[in-house]
């Protein structure tokens, strides 16, 4: 019983000297996504340090090569570079894989643009190469930047959307963050937004979101090349998809060019002439015999109407003439007289 005692005791002594060593640990807010998502412009704002992480366009590759960390105010902020660049992807991927090992108290967030309402797949392909060097458990959050209007109507109002751009992650972000696109910051080196709004949603988020505890020795190596792999199959997937979404517009519209779309009916008169002559009468007349007979001359009038379908390429489908009536216009009438010698 007393050894038991005696475990039991060692054992609260560790977990409290490993919860005061992690206590007395910096936090660390870690970004990954890939060169023009915006991440080092993100951490600087965080920090309230115009270019505190360099920030701007580079026409060649991303301006962040190695994995960079800025401490303020117990909190370390992390850097890293992106995936995306095919040259530097090894030195990327061994950069990433030691930010995870930077720090046991640990808040990892993915900055990404979508394009066309869409995450591009070399931004799908970083997040789900960095998720599966990590433990399941720990949770992770999406920051969607540089945001129209639009999209963060359609985001905020459309909660399938948001699910479908998380349906091909390798699992869903525990919380994600819109922002939108600031004027300020376009084409600008090394700055910071002033749009209280932007910075005060931005702050927030980081700083409630919880943290994980990611010891370093739970931190899989990264597979770098995957990377273009899982993009490959992305693109691959996507023009699948165009294609399907192209023959089904092409099938529709075929559809509708054949199908009626409205219809007309047509009508039609047909004549022929006819005489008809009624019954000889005969009667005296002297020494003759008189013979009379009332003939009729006119026209028969046959009805007739169709129905005709307008496709929807223009072309017209004519139906068949259906007889509907006839009629009779008499155009002369008269009596034929002949005269026999009795």
């Amino acid at each position: 019983m007393a050894k038991f005692i005696s475990l039991f005791y060692l054992y609260l002594a560790i977990v409290c000297l490993t919860n005061t060593v992690l206590s007395e640990q910096h936090v660390g807010v870690a970004m990954y996504g890939n060169p023009g998502s915006g991440k080092s412009t993100l951490l600087s704002t965080l920090m309230k340090k115009p270019g505190g992480f360099p920030s701007g366009i580079s026409h060649v590759t991303g301006l962040t090569r190695t994995h960079q960390s800025i401490t303020v105010d117990n909190v370390m902020y992390i850097d890293t570079p992106g995936l995306a660049d095919a040259k530097d992807r090894e030195l990327a991927a061994k950069e990433i894989e030691h930010s995870l090992k930077t720090n046991q108290r640990f808040k990892p967030f993915f900055v990404v643009t979508p394009t066309a309402g869409r995450i591009s797949s070399e931004d799908m392909a970083t997040i789900n190469i960095v998720l599966k060097a990590i433990p399941e458990t720990i949770k992770y959050g999406i920051i969607y930047n540089k945001l129209s209007p639009r999209m963060i109507h359609d985001y905020t109002t459309n909660s399938n959307h948001m699910d479908s751009l998380h349906q091909t992650l390798v699992r869903p972000p525990y919380k994600y963050l819109l922002l939108k696109n600031l004027e300020e910051l376009v084409d600008q080196d090394n700055v910071i937004p002033t749009d209280q709004e932007f910075n005060n949603s931005l702050v927030k988020f980081i700083n409630e979101f919880p943290e994980n505890h990611l010891p370093k020795e739970l931190v899989k190596p990264l597979v770098a090349n995957e990377n273009e792999k899982l993009a490959r199959e992305k693109e691959e997937s996507n023009k699948r998809a165009e294609l399907e979404a192209q023959r089904r517009a092409q099938e529709l519209q075929d559809q509708y060019n054949n199908s009626c779309v409205r219809y007309e009916t047509q009508t039609d008169e047909r004549s022929s002439p006819y005489e008809k002559k009624g019954p000889k009468t005969k009667h005296r007349k002297g020494f003759k015999r008189v013979y009379k007979q009332d003939i009729e001359r006119g026209v028969n009038i046959d009805s007739f109407t169709r129905t005709n379908c307008i496709k929807g390429n223009g072309q017209t489908q004519y139906g068949e003439w259906i007889f509907t009536g006839a009629r009779q216009v008499v155009t002369h009438t008269y009596t034929e007289t002949t005269k026999k010698l009795f």
